[in-house]
Order: structure tokens, then sequence, then C-alpha cells
């Protein structure tokens, strides 16, 4: 995605081998948040029928001056 200069994600679910739906460890929300603003509103499948906006999975997240939320 990143060599294609796409950075920008509307829904990402994570899964294991078996097929059952985990929410993305902590690093994985940071790197998804980390490479574009915009996907503070990603929505993030935690549970069958469960999705959360990737910023509401990122309690007290670290903000810099020039992110504006």
């Amino acid at each position: 995605m990143l060599k294609n200069n796409e950075s920008e994600i509307d829904k990402i679910v994570a899964y294991s081998a078996k097929g059952k739906i985990y929410a993305p460890c902590g690093r994985c929300r940071e790197l998804i948040r980390m490479v574009n603003d915009k996907n503070l509103t990603t929505k993030v499948m935690v549970d069958e029928n469960k999705i959360y906006k990737l910023k509401d999975l990122l309690p007290e997240m670290y903000i810099t001056k020039k992110e504006n939320i």
C-alpha cells in the first residue's frame, strides 16, 4: 500500500489463521494513525458485530501540535 503512495484506510479487520477476529495491536493502531491523519476515522472490526473508529481505540493518544482532531 505505502509503496503505491496510498495511506488512507477505510476499513480494516485482523483475524487469526482459524478465522477469529481480533482488534489490531497497539503498535498497528499507532502505525495506521501515523501514516495518514484521516485514518483516525478508519472503521476497525473487533468482533463479528462490533466496529469502532480507530480514534475510539486510541485513548489518550499522543498528539503533536500540527495534528487537528
